[in-house]
């Protein structure tokens, strides 16, 4: 059962690498979440284009260049353990879009049932060009929230393979049971994929299988540095789009 306290401390944690843009746009859309209680983002830019910021619920940790994504996200869940006392860890890539419910429907889903982790049955999805909406099993490892306890029972896996998202996904499967359900507390889809519509590097681009252990090095050789910037929470043309499409009709 998963620990539930009277305000339950959420963190969502973004690994972010030159590509400040769209930090900024994962920082608006954080800000954006109507949920209750405690909460915070943890961006984690080890790529030089971000400055370090600490202001209010948002975190801007800066640091030389990682071996491998899995030990970026440890690292990321570690912090938001020890230093901001998380209960809750909510996977926030840069280069998607989370909708304003998304945090709250994955809280209520998890509190409701009691289980360690919770994952979409559905996601919507950018890359075909159009808004759809599609099957998530196995799949869209961006989507996933998991209690401490889930991460104290399974790390990310750090051998640096491209299907490590996957691997993870299969092992909270194992050991920590099945997920809650965020579609079973609001019906519409909290998160939104993307791959080619950001005007930014996808990871996708770089990976040759699953087995592939260059990829993540392939991203530091063939992306250039960019000038380092301040953290600005700002939504994308697309992100404002889509947050047009679901905004509340006015009363």
């Amino acid at each position: 059962m998963t620990e539930k306290r009277p305000s339950a401390m959420v963190v969502a944690i973004c690994p972010t690498f030159r590509r400040p843009q769209l930090a900024g746009n994962a920082a608006a859309c954080f800000l954006a979440q109507k949920v209750g209680g405690k909460r915070a983002l943890l961006i984690w830019d080890d790529g030089g284009s971000l400055h370090p910021h600490h202001n209010g619920s948002i975190h801007v940790i800066t640091s030389k260049r990682f071996s491998d994504l899995g030990s970026k996200y440890n690292a990321l869940a570690k912090l938001a353990v020890s230093m901001l006392d998380a209960d809750f860890l909510a996977v926030w890539e840069d280069d998607d879009i989370y909708l304003p419910w998304y945090l709250a429907a994955h809280l209520e889903a998890i509190q409701r049932t009691g289980r360690l982790w919770s994952k979409p049955s559905r996601v919507l999805s950018l890359y075909t060009g159009s808004l759809q909406e599609e099957p998530a099993a196995g799949r869209f490892h961006a989507s996933i929230f998991l209690s401490r306890e889930a991460w104290r029972r399974v790390k990310w896996p750090t051998h640096g393979r491209a299907d490590f998202d996957q691997e993870f996904m299969a092992s909270l499967l194992r050991e920590c049971g099945p997920p809650a359900d965020p579609l079973e507390v609001h019906p519409v889809p909290g998160y939104v994929f993307r791959y080619g519509s950001t005007k930014n590097y996808h990871a996708q681009y770089f990976m040759k299988g699953p087995d592939d252990t260059s990829w993540y090095q392939d991203v530091e050789r063939t992306v250039s540095p960019v000038p380092k910037t301040e953290l600005r929470a700002e939504f994308d043309e697309e992100t404002r789009a889509v947050y047009e499409r679901f905004r509340e009709p006015r009363t």
